[in-house]
């Protein structure tokens, strides 16, 4: 059997750990009244397309041993930069061969609504799925929303020239990417979002079928089966699709709808409809 990737993997190598940039351990210690020391592993998963595997949904690795063979006892009292004193050997996993032909999405538009900062994070992560898909890209960017309660507005605004310069690099890395601010300072998180609809809306082109509400952290393993599913329905119809959190929390608080982090898909027929009623 032929293992030999179709496409290199490099694997990163990290003499330390910076939980500070990673995890934000600082605000979710306290939240969480984390105690130390606490435990911590990463290990690097390669995938090797192969045409003849058939693989689950779930792949078991009872024979390949536990998937964190090893942990490390991690104390973040003094500082939240770590040396490494081990890192465990990366996982080959088998998974079925698909097309490497690029795909045409042109028809799927999405948008995030997020943080200067926070978006700067993931354009890695937007990198592995979203270039070279003919997809464009939404996002409202503000600085944070670190404000008091009872203050007027909702947000602090990002920096103009920021805004410009991160839409610069992202599109010059191969992401069709456009960066607007909120439509007002008094806008919630949530206003927000309905704004990213008109403006995805007011942006829509020709060939548009879908607009898609995702988190800044949301990542799609497969655009082409993505292409595949929404092909099952008909975007002159009125189509509202998402899933549920799985934080009970959340769904008690905001009520049943779809959540961001795995894409609120919303067809052009149903966006016509809630572009009009936005003043509402």
């Amino acid at each position: 059997m032929d293992r030999t990737p179709l496409y290199s993997v490099q694997r990163e190598v990290f003499d330390y750990v910076d939980f500070n940039k990673w995890y934000k351990c600082k605000h979710s210690s306290a939240r969480n009244r984390l105690t130390y020391p606490i435990k911590f592993a990463r290990r690097d998963i390669i995938v090797h397309p192969a045409p003849e595997v058939d693989r689950l949904s779930v792949t078991k690795l009872d024979k390949d041993g536990p998937l964190f063979p090893g942990f490390q006892s991690v104390d973040l009292s003094d500082s939240f930069e770590i040396k490494l004193d081990q890192c465990n050997d990366p996982l080959n996993l088998l998974i079925p061969h698909r097309s490497t032909r690029p795909v045409d999405a042109a028809h799927i538009t999405f948008g995030i609504s997020t943080t200067l900062a926070r978006l700067d994070e993931s354009i890695p992560s937007l990198l592995r799925w979203l270039p070279n898909t003919k997809v464009k890209l939404f996002v409202i960017v503000i600085k944070d929303d670190d404000v008091p309660e009872d203050a007027e507005d909702r947000f602090h605004p990002a920096d103009s020239t920021d805004m410009s310069d991160i839409q610069e690099r992202m599109r010059m890395l191969g992401l069709d990417v456009t960066i607007v601010p909120p439509l007002s300072k008094h806008d919630w998180f949530s206003q927000r979002y309905f704004f990213l609809v008109r403006v995805m809306y007011e942006n829509r082109q020709p060939r548009t079928q879908w607009i898609s509400l995702i988190d800044d952290d949301t990542f799609f393993l497969s655009i082409p089966s993505l292409v595949e599913r929404l092909s099952e329905f008909d975007p002159s119809q009125q189509y509202y699709m998402g899933g549920l959190s799985e934080d009970w929390w959340s769904v008690v608080r905001y009520g049943l709808m779809g959540f961001g982090g795995a894409g609120i898909f919303v067809s052009i027929a149903l966006a016509e409809v809630l572009n009009a009623k936005y003043e509402d």
